[in-house]
């Protein structure tokens, strides 16, 4: 049993290794007009074998919830939508916003690179195992002066041991969380009590991403349980100045 789990475990490594492509950059901004309208993303096979791969643009918008919801969108024209690509090679792939370049506000979108289930012949014998990857970027078209806007509406303890923040983003640009610095108290009748969100909590919050237009409720697991549930809770966030 445990040679059948070794050998599985070896095959497994293999495909995915003989399967392996980068996508780079992750993260791309696009002018709403002009030379920054197009971008160019690199593919890179780091794998043993040729594989093949699809390119496609959709829409980034999130629910009270923090799901992400997709649909497709035509305003962005991809070049090559599709292609082979050999082992150990690279190639480029042209991507230009060409959607309403009178903006307000960012708009937010994800570019997504699918290997395609075409194994050209190389699929070890006696095998129809296939491991098929998938890169999803974030693409941001942002016209000048967009700015983010950030706000605590509320915080309350939900349970003992969790504190629940609604939090919005008011602004014309997206903000990601990772430099937030939170600050939390519960208050009842006597001195307030200092709150510690955990470890994996301040990850977790440090890892969210407000959208123009945001308002989500997000939970967090405290260190130490709170007693009197019903006490109030004084909670205030910050982020660094920019730099001129």
């Amino acid at each position: 049993m445990l040679m059948r789990f070794v050998a599985l475990l070896v095959l497994l490594l293999y495909a995915q290794i003989a399967a392996a492509f980068r996508l780079s950059p992750m993260v791309v901004e696009f002018d709403p007009g002009g030379k920054g309208a197009t971008q160019v993303f690199t593919v890179e096979n780091n794998g043993r074998n040729k594989i093949a791969l699809v390119f496609e643009m959709t829409t980034r918008a999130h629910d009270a919830s923090g799901k992400e919801n997709r649909e497709a969108t035509k305003d962005f024209l991809i070049y090559p939508e599709q292609f082979a690509l050999e082992a150990n090679d690279r190639r480029n792939v042209r991507v230009t916003y060409v959607g309403d370049a009178n903006l307000g506000i960012e708009r937010s979108y994800r570019f997504i690179a699918t290997q395609l289930p075409v194994g050209f012949g190389q699929e070890a014998k006696g095998s129809s195992l296939k491991f098929l990857l998938q890169y999803v970027g974030a693409v941001y078209v942002t016209p000048n002066g967009s700015h983010p806007e950030v706000y605590l509406e509320s915080a309350r303890l939900a349970g003992e041991d969790e504190v629940a923040f609604l939090l919005g983003n008011r602004g014309t640009a997206h903000k990601n969380l990772s430099d937030v610095h939170l600050e939390l108290n519960a208050r009842g009748d006597g001195n307030p009590q200092p709150l510690r969100i955990t470890e994996k909590a301040r990850e977790s919050l440090t890892s969210e991403n407000l959208l123009p237009g945001d308002r989500r409720e997000i939970r967090l697991k405290l260190q130490d349980k709170v007693s009197d549930v019903d006490k109030r809770v004084e909670a205030s966030i910050e982020f660094p100045t920019p730099s001129p």
